[in-house]
């Protein structure tokens, strides 16, 4: 009888569905109120999060990461934002990400009389390239280019698609629509032309330069979010600005166009995170396709050990309501059941009437979630085996991850691998490490071991890649630490970790990078 070789991804989804299966009064416990979730949460700060208050109160909720969106403010108004969040930040004793988020080469529309206009279905609107304020009977853009490659018959798209309009005339200044599908259009909302070729288009626009120059001169950066990705030649082009000015902020790429998933893993192998950007790439791409594309990234990112965050109305009926729909809850439960290391409350957040219960309520959903997973699938390394295997494996991408050479990553990868195996070996409940580097804390990361990897560290920055990095808590040193101080750090944290008392001969895994080792230790 021939012997087929077993799936380990299928073998471990079988092993799942089978402990839950077994078990079910589990599901009827109250979800832990104090634990902190592994997966980390972004907030966008808008005219709803623009005071110390509302920003203290969202970051002492759970946010672990705050998304500037330069879309949309001043240049005066990201810098009072940007003194809030590191006020709050010391004020609370808690490290928090920044990320910039640059508009990129997107179409907007200007703004509105009263702040939007409505479309009615079957009306006739004007499109006009111009600086000036649109009205009940014309759109403005500043994009003039729109109006030259537009053609009759061609569609476009409003506010990720809610709002549909063809191209029913074309003049010299401006484009007749018909509006297929109507409702109401506020300020600044987003352009789509999927079916019109535009040429070949900057990653960087002038906008995006002049702001990127900004918040490095400006703010302590700790991300940039590229908006349009087409090829990683985009994000080298960003590296190499960022570090003309001698910073070393990172970049997550977003994935919003259909040019970026042609070339997904050089844009991954390039990139320091990926936002994984459903609003606009459900507009470029079609909605039935976004869904299960979101695995497929998910998954690539793991392999590369780069952290993904998955972004656009994950509970988004908390806008206006105090609670999310039953959908947005399982959308939720499946991005963390895929790997994400962070999800993103967008608009919930920014612009919502509820941003610090749709806070709350994301860090329940994530933490019901983990916990679930826990129990169903006990192990700990277990997404190491099939993500090491697939590195063994690995083609030859061209890694932009600093000094590396191949034989060096791999052996960074190696050792994480042999880090969650012995937690496996030894019930070990943190591995623990002391990074030099980004690329060393995600590769651990990648991994997702289900206990906390614990990352010391002098470097703030590095503190903070562990907002964004799934498993991962950063504390900052002063110092260096020895195997003494390594020791009495982790037995201040464990208690608030694990809430026991008791530290004594408790192990845990520490890993060295500079020698590649992890060994097993206790604790005094």
């Amino acid at each position: 009888m021939q012997t087929v070789a077993q799936d380990p991804v299928a073998s471990s989804f079988h092993a799942r569905h089978a402990i839950l299966a077994t078990d079910t009064t589990r599901f009827l416990q109250p979800t832990p109120s104090n634990r902190v979730p592994f997966t980390k949460l972004f907030a966008t700060l808008g005219p709803s999060t623009n005071t110390y208050e509302t920003i203290r109160s969202v970051i002492e909720a759970g946010a672990t990461a705050i998304r500037m969106n330069f879309s949309h403010g001043t240049h005066e108004s990201h810098t009072e934002l940007y003194n809030t969040v590191r006020k709050v930040s010391a004020d609370l004793k808690k490290e928090v990400a920044v990320m910039v988020d640059l508009q990129g080469p997107k179409l907007r529309c200007n703004r509105f009389p009263g702040g939007s206009i409505h479309l009615h279905t079957n009306a006739t609107i004007d499109l006009v390239a111009s600086n000036e304020m649109g009205n009940d009977t014309t759109i403005t853009t500043p994009f003039e280019p729109m109006i030259t490659h537009c053609q009759v018959g061609e569609p476009v798209l409003l506010d990720d698609g809610y709002i549909r309009l063809v191209i029913s005339e074309k003049k010299s200044d401006r484009l007749v629509c018909k509006v297929i599908q109507g409702g109401e259009l506020k300020d600044k909302k987003g352009i789509n032309l999927p079916m019109t070729d535009l040429g070949p288009m900057p990653a960087l626009s002038e906008k995006d330069r002049a702001d990127v120059e900004f918040a490095l001169s400006n703010f302590d950066t700790d991300y940039f979010a590229l908006s349009f990705v087409r090829n990683p030649e985009d994000v080298m082009e960003l590296k190499a600005l960022i570090a003309q000015h001698g910073k070393k902020a990172q970049i997550f790429a977003k994935i919003e166009k259909p040019e970026s998933i042609r070339r997904l893993d050089d844009i991954i192998a390039v990139s320091d995170g990926i936002l994984y950007a459903r609003g606009d790439l459900a507009v470029e791409i079609g909605i039935a396709k976004v869904p299960f594309l979101q695995k497929h990234v998910t998954q690539r990112c793991q392999h590369f050990g780069v952290p993904i965050c998955i972004c656009t109305q994950m509970l988004e009926s908390m806008t206006k309501n105090l609670a999310p729909t039953r959908a947005e809850a399982s959308d939720v439960c499946n991005a963390v059941f895929d790997g994400a290391d962070a999800v993103m409350l967008s608009g919930e957040c920014a612009s919502g009437s509820h941003p610090t219960e749709a806070v709350r309520m994301m860090i329940e959903l994530l933490n019901e979630t983990e916990i679930q997973l826990a129990l169903s699938f006990p192990a700990a390394s277990s997404l190491a085996p099939h993500i090491l295997k697939q590195r063994d494996e690995y083609d030859g991408h061209d890694f932009q991850q600093g000094s590396f050479e191949k034989a060096s990553y791999k052996n960074i990868w190696k050792v994480c691998a042999s880090a969650v195996s012995l937690v496996e070996q030894n019930k070990a409940k943190l591995i623990a490490c002391v990074p030099s580097n980004s690329f060393e804390l995600r590769s651990l990361s990648s991994l997702q071991p289900q206990i906390p990897v614990i990352a010391i560290s002098t470097d703030k920055s590095l503190v903070r890649t562990t907002r964004v990095c799934r498993s991962a808590f950063g504390i900052f040193v002063d110092k260096e630490p020895s195997e003494a101080d390594l020791k009495t750090i982790l037995v201040n944290e464990w208690p608030v970790l694990f809430k026991e008392e008791d530290t004594k001969s408790k192990p845990f895994v520490f890993i060295d990078f500079r020698s590649c080792t992890a060994t097993t230790m206790y604790l005094p």
